[in-house]
């Protein structure tokens, strides 16, 4: 209306200085701008930290009035789902500061604060305060020595620094250490260890408390004691007094308990521990009372420290005497009476055992004494001189009683209805001669003849063959064996082929010793007697009574005509005890000048001789084995059938001993084997027959063909080959090339010619047999040997 005023209010709110349009329109139109100053203005001032440990916490604020107006707030403060709210006055211009209170928790919670002019927000933690605590890390290995060696970690995971006690604790150490660490430290052990198996606990330790721990298993490994005998006793010592022989020993190794064993066969041995630290050196003690009766010499000992076996040798000053033996004749012819004679000086009261095969006497004598022997086969006649009070050995020796190879010689035709005879041209002959051989028949057949091959002919009436001696044939009566098969029946024998060519005779081999260790130096020395000048090989070996070949000597060696000396040292190491040889031949690129053995004894328990009281077995019937023994000490003896264990013992041997078997064997042909085995080894075998019992016929059978002629042919034949055999098997070695497998074959192939003869005297068909494999696999060992050799550049000659 016209002169009428009108007021328009409206509520709105500010937090701030604002400044206010208003507008009217319509009829009429016009606008007006007013500023609002804002009175009040309230701030807060609050910083609380980001975390706090858990419990009671305080936190300061302060409130700012900051506007022209006196003010009345509320502060709400929010903490989590909990509200607080707080009332203030606070004048134009004014402070207020007061604390808030609140109850932490730990974990993580929400601040809110809010006035009428702000809203603030904080994340706040609470943390639990951790005390006392620390973990522990080790570095401890799986396997050790002597020493274990680690390190062990200490690290502080609580809020203070962690004083407490590291704990180390083995079955056979402890060690305890107080601690303090800040952060992280690291403790050093080197603990001494026993050998084996064992725990190590590593415990940390706060107010009697177990913070960590750590439990692992360990193996300690030491190393065995290294040992060595520095010194050991030698010099001469009385028959009758106690010595003291003292070993000084080295240890190179780790520390240990360890045993010594000194064995003086027939007069000491004993077995003692001792404890011996890494590196020191300890002598060993024995006393040893020598008996009175011990005679004048050198002595062997022998001791065994943590089981390596070693020998020393001492005097004794005793009873003296000089013992020679001898037999009446150089070689024997099979079942010929050997005499041999024994001298002993000076005179006194004697007792004399002799052992030849099955052959052993025991008698007493003064000064000389002759025992008849019939000389069966070339074997050593093993004989020693005793005290014939105390049984004491004074002597123990051998001698070699030869006997001359039997050529088989049967004159007899089955049936006898004819004659057969053969014969050469002239009694004696130069190399390079023909020989012409003529052989009479009364009934045709074929003729087999062993020159330098076999040779077959189909004779009747006179027959004339012949051969070429070659140029180089060496000085000697061969024999050229045949056999004949007739219409009338067999016939085997030999004819003499007397040659004059190259001659070369040993006029003495003579060894250092007879006697050796196992692992010792044959000292040889030769003459040898040529009728030529000649450049050629000299060759020796040494052969264990298995026939391995322990050592190989080789030199060029010029003969002249006339005598020629020649010395040798060859060393060998064995596992066998008893008789070895030395072999030794002369021979050119084609041509065996020479070939000889020389038998001596390596000293350990041994079997003289092995028998059985008959060659052929009823079945069910027992095989009674007889074995002559001889040594000292302890032996363990294995007797085996056909390579099954079927008996042991454990002897105790102090000089000559009998053994006793009683066998059930099986029906067939089998190879009995026994071992008597100590330090060294010992082996025989021989072989049985067990037949089964047939019952008597009805009537009468027809009489069997005599198949002795023809065993005895495969039996040299097998001989022959076994020689060749022998001959590339050698040359193999020498070329280096690896002939272990066909040795074996070699050994089985000599086994079935020892059956073949022990069978023949009572079992020729078995004999026949054996001999029969033999050669075949003689023949299939020189076809490999061949083979090999000829890769290896190898020309076969025939000789």
């Amino acid at each position: 209306m016209p002169d009428e005023t009108k007021i328009i209010e409206r509520d709105i709110q500010i937090s701030e200085d604002t400044t206010l349009d208003a507008v009217i329109s319509g009829d009429v139109s016009c606008s007006a701008q007013e500023e609002v100053i804002m009175g009040e203005n309230i701030s807060i001032d609050i910083n609380p930290e980001s975390s706090y440990l858990a419990g009671n916490v305080e936190m300061l604020f302060t409130l700012l009035n900051n506007g022209i107006l006196d003010s009345v707030i509320t502060v709400e403060f929010q903490f989590d789902t909990l509200i607080i709210e707080r009332d203030y006055v606070i004048n134009s211009g004014d402070i207020i500061q007061d604390v808030l209170s609140l109850t932490i928790t730990e974990g993580y919670h929400h601040l809110t604060v809010r006035t009428p002019f702000e809203e603030l927000h904080f994340d706040i933690e609470g943390i639990v305060l951790v005390e006392d605590q620390a973990e522990l890390g080790a570095a401890i290995p799986d396997t050790t020595e002597e020493m274990l060696s680690f390190t062990v970690k200490v690290t502080r995971t609580g809020d203070n620094t962690f004083i407490g006690r590291l704990d180390v604790y083995t079955p056979f150490w402890a060690e305890f250490i107080d601690i303090q660490v800040e952060d992280e430290e690291e403790f050093s052990f080197d603990i001494p260890t026993d050998p084996g198996t064992f725990s190590i606990r590593i415990s940390l330790i706060c107010d009697g408390k177990i913070v960590d721990e750590i439990e692992q298993e360990v193996e300690a490994i030491h190393p065995p004691p290294s040992l060595q005998v520095i010194s050991a006793p030698s010099g001469t010592y009385q028959a009758g007094e106690e010595v003291a022989m003292a070993f000084t020993v080295e240890n190179t190794g780790g520390a240990g308990t360890c045993e010594f064993f000194l064995d003086i066969p027939g007069i000491y041995n004993r077995n003692m521990r001792f404890s011996i630290d890494k590196g020191e050196t300890k002598d060993i003690n024995f006393d040893v009372l020598l008996p009175e009766d011990l005679p004048t010499g050198d002595y062997t000992g022998m001791y065994r420290l943590n089981g390596t076996e070693c020998k020393f040798c001492f005097c004794v000053d005793g009873v003296s005497i000089t013992v020679s033996a001898a037999l009446d004749s150089i070689a024997y012819n099979k079942d010929d009476t050997a005499i041999l004679t024994i001298s002993v000086a000076p005179s006194g009261s004697y007792s004399l055992r002799v052992n030849y095969g099955n052959y052993f006497i025991e008698e007493e004598f003064e000064d000389n004494i002759s025992i008849e022997i019939t000389a069966s086969e070339t074997r050593d006649v093993f004989f020693g001189v005793y005290d014939a009070t105390t049984k004491r050995s004074l002597y123990i020796s051998s001698i070699l009683l030869q006997v001359e190879k039997e050529f088989f010689v049967y004159t007899d035709i089955v049936p006898v209805t004819g004659e057969f005879s053969i014969y050469t041209d002239k009694p004696i002959y130069n190399p390079g001669d023909v020989v012409t051989v003529t052989a009479e028949t009364a009934a045709p057949g074929t003729l087999y003849v062993n020159t330098y091959e076999i040779e077959t002919y189909e004779i009747s009436d006179t027959f004339q063959f012949s051969f070429t001696l070659p140029e180089d044939t060496v000085s000697m009566t061969y024999e050229i064996s045949y056999f004949f098969i007739g219409d009338n029946g067999f016939i085997s024998s030999s004819f003499p082929v007397k040659v004059e060519g190259y001659s070369v005779k040993v006029y003495q081999c003579k060894l250092g010793k007879k006697v050796y260790n196992a692992v010792d130096t044959v000292h040889s020395e030769f003459i040898f007697n040529s009728n030529i000048s000649v450049q050629g090989t000299f060759e020796a070996k040494i052969i264990d009574p298995d026939g391995n070949v322990l050592a190989t000597y080789e030199t060029p060696i010029s003969l002249n005509e006339g005598d020629n000396d020649l010395s040798l040292d060859l060393n060998f190491s064995t596992e066998f005890a008893g008789s070895h040889r030395l072999k030794y031949s002369i021979f050119t690129s084609d041509l065996i000048l020479i070939s000889a053995k020389e038998y001596f004894d390596v000293e350990g328990p041994v079997i003289l001789n092995m028998t059985t009281d008959k060659d052929t077995y009823e079945k069910g019937e027992s095989v009674n084995v007889h074995l002559d023994i001889y040594g000292y000490g302890a032996a363990l003896l294995v007797v085996r059938l056909d390579d099954d264990i079927v008996e042991t013992r454990t002897l105790y041997l102090s000089g000559f001993e009998i053994q006793n078997f009683h066998l059930l064997v099986p029906e067939g042909f089998h190879i009995i084997d026994v071992e008597l085995s100590a330090n060294l080894k010992s082996t025989v075998y021989t072989f049985v027959s067990v037949m089964g019992v047939e019952p008597e016929p009805v009537e009468p059978e027809e009489p069997d063909i005599d198949m002795t002629p023809l065993a005895r042919y495969h039996i040299e034949r097998a001989e022959q080959l076994k020689e060749k055999a022998e001959s590339l098997l050698e040359e193999a070695r020498q070329k280096g090339i690896d002939v272990t497998e066909i040795e074996e074959l070699y050994k089985k192939a000599n086994k079935y010619l020892e059956t073949a003869k022990a069978f023949l005297p009572a079992v020729p068909v078995a004999a026949n047999n054996w001999a029969l494999q033999a050669i075949e696999l003689y023949e299939k060992i020189i076809r490999l040997l061949e083979d090999l050799l000829a890769k290896n550049g190898h020309n076969t000659l025939l000789v």
